[in-house]
């Protein structure tokens, strides 16, 4: 799974030197604020009762627990929907064309990423990474066709649903779960129903962390900056991301299945962690080293200043993929109320930080937060590993 996820990112890496020719960074900036809207939103749309998924053990009750995700993400898309566009209202972001997209992008985010956690509860590992990797190249094809014939941030939305939809009916097919309305929803629900309340909030604190800079920097700063800032993402910590998350998610699994190897499984995530810092301070030492001209060469004269923004995203991936890992192993060990109470005071670090020196330029902002988050993460990464021990010893 891991060669496989890590094959897709590397092929989908090589399409940006053309991607970044055909669209400007205003339309990267533009999407990008489109997709940390839709990110947010769909943690609130769903509940995240798709993390629940995991805890199911029996057929018959992930059949259930489907059909009671699907209401309720159907009144989240709505109402989701209807926030983001009165809040286009105010600040006039998003073209009318683009709005319109919203609330489909948004079904078909949720749909992939259900279909993912349903692939990975049924322990259809291969699958998962199979789709999970032609989806990230998929997208990117669809954003170059779309892009020879007219390339603005609607063909970057248009290509991401529909990259999601193919790869939900693509799992669907795969998984042969069907939503079967069980006999008593609502006791079905309060059964699963902190993780509305605290797997949401955690995960917008873990995920709000990545996408909230986005819509906070995109009040201060320029659609061009904020273009540079997302392709970083894209280019750096997304990849590693995606792989990371893969590997953790598999090994909640195992968690919930076997509870008696809880030693192993904290050295496994060591290990992980391990790795990740190595490669972690390798991009980061292969991006400092690297001449400006080279990226202006491969990237092309629009993107001038990429480097500065590079470098310590670089960082920031470096602390993020170790402190990202958690959040399974807290759904696994039903601790996500600690998980949710530390990302919280990271990410209203992080908002007081952006409002207090936006008047800094864009590379030193991103410099101090990146260093402000990576030494939270550090700490954050010590206390858990600290917490899974003592856990593991009772």
């Amino acid at each position: 799974m891991l060669v496989g996820n890590f094959g897709a990112q590397l092929v989908s890496l090589l399409f940006y030197p053309v991607l970044v020719r055909i669209y400007k960074p205003e339309d990267f900036g533009i999407f990008g604020t489109f997709s940390s809207f839709m990110v947010i939103a769909a943690i609130f749309a769903s509940g995240q009762l798709q993390m629940a998924f995991i805890k199911c053990r029996e057929k018959e009750e992930l059949n259930n627990l489907l059909w009671v995700f699907r209401v309720y993400a159907i009144w989240g898309v709505i109402i989701s929907s209807l926030i983001v566009f009165i809040v286009n209202i105010k600040f006039s972001y998003f073209s009318t064309s683009l709005l319109v997209l919203f609330p489909f992008s948004l079904v078909s985010y949720l749909s992939f990423e259900s279909n993912k956690m349903l692939a990975i509860s049924l322990e259809n590992f291969k699958i998962f990474s199979g789709v999970n990797a032609i989806n990230r190249v998929g997208s990117n094809i669809f954003k170059l066709l779309m892009g020879s014939l007219s390339a603005t941030t609607n063909s970057l939305a248009l290509s991401e649903l529909l990259t999601n939809l193919i790869s939900s009916l693509a799992l669907i097919k795969k998984n042969k779960t069907k939503a079967i309305k069980p006999t008593a929803p609502w006791e079905l629900f309060k059964k699963y129903r902190h993780f509305p309340i605290f797997a949401s909030l955690s995960n917008f604190f873990q995920l709000g962390l990545l996408e909230f800079p986005v819509l906070i920097l995109a009040i201060y700063y320029s659609k061009y900056e904020i273009g540079l800032y997302v392709l970083s993402l894209r280019l750096i910590l997304q990849p590693m991301a995606v792989i990371g998350n893969s590997i953790a998610s598999i090994a909640s699994k195992k968690m919930v299945n076997n509870h008696a190897e809880k030693n192993s499984n904290i050295l496994i995530l060591l290990k992980i962690y391990g790795l990740y810092l190595t490669i972690g301070v390798l991009v980061f030492l292969t991006t400092y080293s690297i001449p400006a001209t080279w990226f202006q060469f491969i990237l092309g004269e629009n993107w001038n200043g990429i480097q500065e923004v590079l470098i310590p995203i670089t960082l920031l991936t470096t602390a993020k993929l170790s402190s990202g890992l958690h959040i399974y192993f807290y759904i696994a060990a039903d601790a996500i109320k600690i998980k949710t109470i530390w990302k919280a005071v990271q990410l209203s670090t992080l908002v007081v930080l952006i409002t207090l020196n936006h008047h800094l330029s864009f590379s030193k902002l991103l410099w101090l937060i990146c260093i402000v988050e990576a030494v939270i993460d550090l700490i954050f990464t010590i206390y858990t590993v600290f917490i899974q021990t003592r856990v593991s010893k009772k």
